[in-house]
């Protein structure tokens, strides 16, 4: 009997070269980075490998080396972008809590961010949606940490998961301007953080 030729492992794929803050990789990771996001914001989430070299004014050879496909070039613009959230730790909650909401607020009505939801939502490129996802949940935990932190000072209802109660507060601000295109004016962020200081204080 003829024997299969053995199969070939595959290759290996190229690892992310680290960069030293303020080099010029970090200046490279950088401008690529906003140059997909400026694509992102413009609903963009099919795109070539041109057309990121030329906005970010880079060699096409650096970008395949460093990112060999579109979907890692997501993965890094969207790393930098869940990153303009800043996540306060004074350790006062209630001056924490405002200020992050205010934050997010703001954070939710950014063109990529309104793009991201719509694609979460819609699913339109679900080979994508996994890499969204994955790229926002260190966001998410260190949001979650915030109140963890506050429940174990006493400063939140012993009953209350944190998980819920990030997730109350996050839901609204997010989700409305995905539903009309408009961030959540200043004093209607400021009510629900009044609702959330109400609900979870220590009885």
């Amino acid at each position: 009997m003829e024997q299969e030729p053995p199969t070939r492992p595959p290759a290996p794929r190229p690892e992310r070269r680290r960069v030293r803050e303020g080099g010029r990789s970090d200046r490279v990771r950088r401008t690529v980075g906003e140059a997909v996001l400026s694509l992102l914001a413009e609903g963009r989430w099919q795109f070539s490998m041109v057309e990121v070299a030329e906005r970010a004014d880079v060699n096409r050879r650096t970008l395949y080396r460093w990112w060999p496909t579109t979907t890692d070039l997501v993965a890094e613009a969207l790393d930098q972008h869940v990153l303009r959230v800043p996540v306060p730790t004074s350790g006062d909650w209630e001056g924490d809590v405002r200020d992050f909401a205010h934050a997010l607020a703001a954070f939710a009505a950014d063109p990529v961010e309104l793009a991201t939801g719509a694609l979460l939502a819609t699913r339109s490129h679900p080979e994508l949606a996994d890499v969204v996802t994955a790229r926002y949940q260190p966001a998410l935990d260190a949001w979650r940490q915030m109140a963890s932190l506050a429940s174990a000072r006493g400063d939140l209802n012993p009953d209350l998961d944190p998980d819920t109660v990030v997730t109350t507060l996050v839901a609204p601000l997010l989700l409305t301007p995905l539903m009309s295109g408009r961030p959540l004016p200043p004093d209607a962020v400021d009510r629900v953080v009044d609702v959330i200081l109400a609900a979870t204080r220590p009885r």
